[in-house]
């Protein structure tokens, strides 16, 4: 039968996976809407 930490492990990946995801959808975003010659806008909103 499977361990309670391999599930919590496993719980916890997933997670991570969906925070990566997450995060990775928000940087395609702000690339897509902001114009490739302002990259200081990005760093002003990553820093907020």
């Amino acid at each position: 039968m499977p361990s309670p930490n391999s599930s919590l492990k496993s719980r916890f990946y997933v997670i991570l996976i969906g925070i990566a995801l997450g995060l990775l959808a928000l940087a395609i975003k702000e690339m897509v809407s902001a114009p490739s010659e302002k990259p200081v806008s990005s760093i002003s909103h990553l820093q907020r």
